[in-house]
């Protein structure tokens, strides 16, 4: 059910002009009304399906937008007002974006997306969520090399504090500079 919720979350809006669209993705994305009419057509398109017809579904498209802060739309829920796969979606569709890049925004390096999205946490998204999001990304784990800002290769040691920086690791230069990541915060 997740998995149909998240491929249909954004479904209505190929019932909405292209212009219309890129002027959205171009302002910033916080066009309510174009909110509102995108999610209402999505499960528009959905309910035509028994598959999909599920609430589940239905409520992790309605609440992807919500913030966990209270300050998203429709409805302005938050915490654990918003259906847990909204807040799944809501993650991962911000995640997609700053990897993926989209019309006005550049790509990002995973590391870098993953560090936008950590900042995110409580605010806008579930902390929670956002955690077991981080550690599953595998994106620093001891042993591993990684390529510096500077494109030199370095393998994960540690961290300093993993509990609040699990995207700052110490790593070790081939050279054995040790470089640490969180006191460049």
């Amino acid at each position: 059910n997740l998995a149909l919720a998240a491929l249909f979350a954004d479904i209505g809006f190929t019932e909405i002009p292209k212009e219309e669209f890129v002027h959205y993705l171009n302002s910033g994305k916080r066009n309510q009304e174009l909110i509102k009419e995108h999610l209402r057509l999505s499960v528009e398109v959905i309910s035509t399906s028994p598959h999909c017809r599920r609430k589940n579904i239905i409520y992790g498209i309605l609440d992807h937008h919500e913030e966990y802060g209270g300050t998203g739309f429709p409805n302005k829920k938050q915490k654990e007002q918003i259906h847990l796969f909204g807040r799944i979606i809501a993650i991962a569709q911000l995640y997609d974006e700053l990897v993926g890049g989209y019309v006005k925004e550049e790509s990002r390096l995973s590391f870098e997306a993953l560090e936008e999205v950590w900042k995110q946490g409580g605010a806008k998204m579930d902390p929670n969520i956002i955690r077991i999001f981080v550690d599953k990304s595998r994106i620093y784990k001891v042993g591993e090399w990684v390529r510096l800002p500077n494109n030199e290769l370095a393998q994960v040691i540690g961290f300093k504090d993993y509990m609040r920086y699990p995207l700052h690791p110490i790593v070790r230069k081939r050279n054995g500079e040790i470089y640490d990541f969180s006191v460049r915060l």
